[in-house]
């Protein structure tokens, strides 16, 4: 919105400088913004507080809002006697998380005096990253850049950050003279900014603070590698997405989404979406491109981890599999199991049931920093929360209960427990010491790694 009045009101000033030979009303009359068709719903809300009509341009296949596109969109309005006065690109478009094209918008606003404004506000954070740095080509053509950090970045919301070229334009149009307002320094003079005439309020929140602790806890190293845990979580979750062939993705994945579909009519994703929603073991928002509906899959939680991911997925294979859908000869269509026997304590052994097709564990399993052990597989597809089985006291299994739910059961799991990558029973002091010098239970290492993932309910996933 800032930007938006600010680009409203520099345009208004260029004309008007030249001359008196048209009225600021004129001027307001004839205003036109830009934006792509996938811009945030924010853009449209900006344009209307600011009263300038935006025109939504079309973005290619990929989501992508391109120079022609817009070029075009200006000599038609120029011939209309329209006055092109701001773009809003996007980094990160809301619905694919697609990058608009600064190197083809930018030297058109530069040539025909159309303020660009980039709106970065999740992918944004990505710019930490030196492998995103290609992302930055065009930024020179920016006049303003603004991202959340609370969508992305370790920071409680809200807390956005704005970038101005030249801040004069935002004093232009904000600057109120007020004799409550006036003070020694002259807001256009002084090296320390009065924010009073930078903005709509006269005052905010102190959010710059806890962006800063973010920055000063965490440092370059941290965020980037925090950054990076989600890009690899979310190509984790496409690669189950391709391997299942009632599936398709609807573009690669981008930082941390994944958009997702089920082929065919489009009611088979839509179907597929109220099942989700009406079991509600997780949570998930749907979108549209190009009329054509699909799932996002989103990775921004600092607590997730692989374990989420693979139950967020079986619980999606899952609800699909009971619309019945037709399947091929995708690896995730396997239901053949292999029972792997681990030896917990002398004269003890627990059998778990483990069913091929899903690649995510095998992942797991490869890039483990021990080799696993006999005959390790993968999790099942479509491993949701299912009825408890009864289990011998003091043992530890998982439990076939059909061809896709597997269950942990406890009771209540009070008798689990996971230290260092081992699992024990506690009822057990004299055994539960053993087993945590002795078996480290290698095939289920990743997996285990974290306690309140196991316990998270006493019916989970293989966590």
């Amino acid at each position: 919105m800032v930007s938006i009045l600010a680009a409203k009101r520099k345009k208004i000033l260029d004309l008007t400088s030249a001359g008196p030979t048209v009225s600021e009303n004129d001027i307001k009359s004839r205003l036109v913004a830009y934006a792509s068709d996938q811009s945030n719903s924010s853009v449209e809300k900006s344009a209307i507080i600011g009263d300038v009509p935006v025109r939504q341009l079309r973005s290619d296949d990929n989501g992508v809002l391109r120079g022609d596109a817009l070029l075009t969109a200006v000599k038609e309005d120029l011939a209309k006697g329209l006055i092109p006065c701001c773009l809003v690109a996007t980094l990160g478009t809301t619905g694919t998380c697609a990058f608009d094209n600064l190197e083809e918008l930018g030297p058109i606003c530069q040539e025909y005096n159309i303020w660009l404004h980039v709106d970065a506000a999740y992918a944004g954070s990505a710019l930490l990253l030196p492998e995103y740095a290609h992302l930055k080509r065009g930024l020179e053509y920016v006049d303003s850049f603004a991202f959340n950090a609370h969508k992305w970045l370790l920071t409680n919301h809200d807390c956005s950050a704005m970038w101005v070229k030249n801040a004069n334009h935002l004093t232009n149009t904000f600057f109120t003279d007020r004799v409550y307002l006036k003070h020694t320094d002259a807001p256009m003079n002084t090296q320390s900014p009065d924010y009073t005439h930078w903005q709509t309020p006269l005052s905010r929140r102190f959010r710059a603070l806890k962006l800063w602790m973010t920055l000063r806890s965490y440092g370059l190293k941290g965020l980037q590698a925090y950054l990076r845990k989600h890009i690899s979580l979310a190509k984790k979750f496409a690669d189950l997405v391709e391997k299942d062939d009632r599936f398709e993705l609807v573009c690669p994945p981008s930082m941390g989404l994944v958009c997702f579909r089920l082929k065919g009519d489009n009611d088979l994703t839509n179907q597929l979406y109220e099942r989700l929603m009406s079991h509600k073991q997780i949570y998930i928002i749907k979108a549209s491109f190009q009329g054509r509906p699909f799932l996002r899959f989103v990775v921004t939680s600092p607590e997730t981890n692989q374990c989420d991911v693979a139950f967020a997925w079986n619980e999606i294979s899952h609800q699909s599999s009971e619309m019945n859908l037709p399947r091929g000869s995708s690896s995730v269509a396997k239901r053949n199991s292999t029972v792997v026997t681990k030896e917990l304590t002398n004269g003890h052994a627990n059998s778990i049931t483990i069913l091929d097709g899903n690649p995510i564990f095998t992942e797991i399993a490869k890039n483990s920093n021990e080799t696993p052990h006999g005959t390790y597989s993968s999790i099942p597809n479509g491993i949701t929360h299912g009825h408890p089985t009864e289990i011998p006291n003091g043992s530890i299994s998982h439990i076939l209960t059909n061809l896709h739910r597997v269950t942990l059961h406890g009771p209540e799991l009070e008798h689990i427990g996971v230290d260092d990558n081992l699992i024990y029973d506690t009822n057990d002091n004299e055994s539960s010491t053993k087993r945590k010098s002795n078996n480290k239970l290698e095939d289920l290492d990743a997996i285990l790694s974290e306690k309140e993932n196991v316990l998270r309910s006493s019916v989970i996933s293989i966590c």
